[in-house]
């Protein structure tokens, strides 16, 4: 879940996991806007979690290597310092072990500069910037019944066969997609490349030193290539897709159902498919450049290889449920079996099949929530005979759920509906403007699974700021970005691209009541889309799509 810290504050994006479970190891990540240097960061996990690593990366990808220790602040607090005062944004990998606890677990980042006081250095909380993200701890899965297939330590990779599978050259329409689990940075999980500047390959997929997930495509000394904005190294299951369609130009990349990143070619490259695939690192040659990314380490299941570029909401409907008939060319593996023969070149000996609490249901759909007279009206739908409960959650910011009611899956929801599969709840006490639903789904066994959550405005009152928009959109290279306040406070205007990066920060300050302009200035930003984000100290965010056509 993406965390917006509030407006005084200069942590742009906090991530961490919805949910960990007891004992499990666990990546939490902060982003760094950079308008004021810093020396570290002071980390207060949850009792009984530790702090294992630390990791700062300038430009995403520059690491900068950070001392840890316990701090005297308190007695789960460390102190997280950099060799030299940190200038611009920095991205902060932070490697936990989780505690033994179950239940709602806050870790918060405060971060400092250091001043020396009567010959000593001292670190200074900088308390206006503390940032706060809570997760949900919980117990594993008792009797996991669902195999998957575990990467371990260093090795080859697995090589699948060319000839039995689909094409996934860039003139061939293609589908890729798969689970994964992992916490570990800078791997390759699958791949055509050999790792050769020379060579041209049409995929690879890879865990970056940010813990985001990356596609590239290549020819000799040039790629392309695409990126989730949100990490999958967090020690939570992830469903990945790339689908590749060349007569419609596009490749997409999916993460958890939803568009992650798009690449757009009118004329596509030509660039054969010719080499194995790897599963869990790069195709080995016979001698390994030097400084080569390591293969993969962690989880992966349910890999699907499909010969054609599948639609966002096939996807979507089949992601959570194993498929077990293939034909037609698709390749489907639930490693509840060994890989068969067939489709095998080289096998890798750093694997296992492993039971893993990874479970395939049929998860909630339809849901909607209608505001009425007395309340909210929340409806939804599941087809999933193994669903135990609905815990409804809710929430005024988007960030932190509170529990509202749970409602039974053997009932049809508290307003007595009678179609099977169909449940509601009436929430009679919201008070806020803006309000947030989620549904967490629970099932047989303990596992669970969060539903998309829905935003929903209550019309009571006036919001106190309104995004207008930007004049002209598309631009070409300048626009005017209009916004109203209605009531005194405090206004950050930032420009954002896909992949989750901030491009420009405009505004910063403190208004009184009127409508205002900025101009924004595009000239040396490549074609695309963007968007302005909003954020004020007394309403919720606001976020406005444009795009730059040059």
């Amino acid at each position: 879940m993406l965390h917006v810290v509030p407006a005084a504050g200069q942590f742009s994006k906090v991530w961490s996991a919805e949910e960990v479970q007891i004992g499990q190891q666990a990546n939490l990540f902060a982003h760094w806007e950079g308008r004021a240097p810093l020396d570290g960061i002071f980390v207060e996990l949850p009792a009984g979690w530790t702090l294992d690593g630390a990791v700062a990366l300038r430009y995403g990808y520059e690491q900068v290597g950070l001392d840890l220790q316990r701090a005297a602040l308190g007695s789960n607090v460390y102190e997280v310092s950099a060799p030299k005062t940190l200038q611009g944004a920095f991205e902060f990998v932070l490697r936990v072990q989780a505690g033994g606890t179950p239940g709602q677990a806050t870790w918060t980042i405060v971060p400092f500069t250091r001043r020396e006081d009567g010959g000593h250095v001292r670190s200074i909380p900088r308390e206006a910037y503390r940032i706060a993200r809570s997760t949900r701890q919980i117990t594993p899965l008792q009797a996991p019944t669902n195999r998957v297939l575990a990467f371990r330590g260093a090795g080859p990779p697995w090589l699948l066969r060319r000839s039995a599978l689909p094409d996934f050259g860039t003139r061939a329409a293609y589908t890729v997609e798969f689970w994964m689990r992992t916490t570990d940075l800078n791997e390759v999980v699958l791949s055509t490349w050999n790792g050769e500047e020379r060579s041209d390959y049409p995929l690879e997929l890879i865990v970056d030193a940010g813990g985001r997930l990356r596609y590239y495509r290549g020819e000799a000394g040039q790629h392309v290539s695409m990126a989730t904005a949100t990490p999958v190294a967090d020690g939570q299951w992830h469903h990945v897709a790339l689908t590749h369609d060349p007569a419609a130009g596009w490749t997409r990349l999916f993460l958890d159902g939803g568009a992650a990143d798009s690449l757009y070619s009118p004329v596509m490259p030509a660039i054969a498919h010719r080499s194995a695939v790897a599963l869990g690192g790069r195709v080995p040659v016979q001698q390994a450049a030097e400084g080569t990314m390591p293969g993969f380490t962690g989880l992966l299941d349910e890999l699907r290889l499909w010969p054609r570029a599948r639609r966002a909401h096939e996807l979507r409907r089949t992601m959570h449920q194993p498929l077990e008939a293939g034909g037609g060319g698709v390749v489907l593996l639930g490693f509840e079996e060994v890989i068969p023969g067939e489709l095998v070149e080289q096998r890798s000996p750093r694997t296992e099949r492993v039971f893993s609490d990874l479970a395939f249901y049929y998860p909630v759909r339809n849901m909607q929530a209608v505001v009425e007279e007395e309340g909210v009206l929340l409806t939804w739908e599941t087809e999933d005979p193994h669903t135990t409960a609905f815990v409804v959650e809710r929430s005024t910011d988007g960030a932190f759920f509170e529990t509202v009611t749970e409602v039974a899956a053997s009932s049809s929801g508290d307003g007595g509906g009678e179609e099977d599969g169909f449940f509601e709840y009436h929430d009679t006490e919201v008070s806020a403007q803006v309000v947030f639903f989620r549904i967490r789904q629970r099932f047989e066994g303990g596992a669970e699974r969060l539903s998309g959550t829905i935003k929903l405005g209550l019309g009571r009152n006036e919001e106190d700021v309104n995004l207008i928009g930007n004049f002209p959109n598309p631009f070409n290279p300048n626009t005017t970005i209009v916004y109203e306040v209605r009531q005194p406070q405090r206004v950050l205007i930032g420009v954002w691209d896909l992949s989750g990066q901030s491009v420009a920060e405009l505004v910063d300050r403190v208004h009184q009541v009127g409508t205002f302009e900025v101009r924004f200035e595009g000239a040396d930003l490549p074609s695309g889309t963007y968007f302005v984000r909003l954020q004020s100290s007394k309403g919720p965010m606001h976020i406005h799509k444009m795009v730059l056509m040059k």
